[in-house]
Formats: C-alpha cells, sequence, structure tokens
C-alpha cells in the first residue's frame, strides 16, 4: 500500500505502564483507530482506510476528496526573548544551530 492521501493526526492514549495510541482521521470522523505501537497505528489506519473506501464505493456514498496540503518543512514560531534566549545557549552548548537543535527536540517528542 502506497503513502495516504488522507492526514490523521496520532493522540497518545497511554497511561502508567500501558502503552497505546489512537489516531483520528478528519475525512472519516466515524473511524476510531488505536494500537499498541505507532508502526501497528499507520498499518492498521492504512488497512482500514482502504477498506472504507472500499465500502463507501459498494454503498455509493461519496468518498472525501484527499489531502492536498503539502507542506515546506517551514514554519515560524514566536516565542518570548527570554526563551528565544535560553534555547541559543542550549543549541550552542550542544554545538549545533538553533534550528537544528529545535529540529531535534521537535522530532524526539512526536516520533517517539
Amino acid at each position: 500500500m502506497s503513502k495516504l492521501p488522507y492526514h490523521y493526526t496520532i493522540i497518545d492514549i497511554s497511561e502508567g505502564n500501558e502503552i497505546g495510541f489512537k489516531a483520528v482521521i478528519p475525512k472519516f470522523p466515524k473511524l476510531h483507530i488505536m494500537a499498541d505501537s505507532l508502526s501497528q497505528l499507520h498499518d492498521i489506519v492504512k488497512k482500514t482506510i482502504f477498506t472504507e473506501i472500499i465500502l463507501y464505493k459498494k454503498k455509493r456514498i461519496p468518498i472525501p476528496k484527499p489531502d492536498l496540503q503539502k507542506y515546506s518543512g517551514r514554519f515560524v514560531l514566536r516565542v518570548r526573548p527570554e526563551v528565544h534566549e535560553k534555547l541559543a545557549q542550549l543549541s550552542e552548548a550542544k554545538g549545533t544551530s538553533l534550528n537544528h537543535y529545535l529540529n531535534r527536540l521537535i522530532e524526539d517528542q512526536i516520533m517517539s
């Protein structure tokens, strides 16, 4: 299966030692998908959307239009000057640029 043309949000629903993730798919709001790992969640989302589209076709329900928005990888973030200063100091202490430092922080936070 190729990359999905539908965006979805992953929500960490872990509690204590129980690890879990939930997918919210705006174009398919009735779907409730949960899994114990991110890779499992991604696989289930792909299969479930594929199955849902087949069902829509059989029932002659209009299939939601794919999400066509592409992301450039660039966005603007405004922070207080004190936060900016602290982040600059932390990135310098790591021997990296502020951009690279923030990129790593964000990736570590959302990809783990």
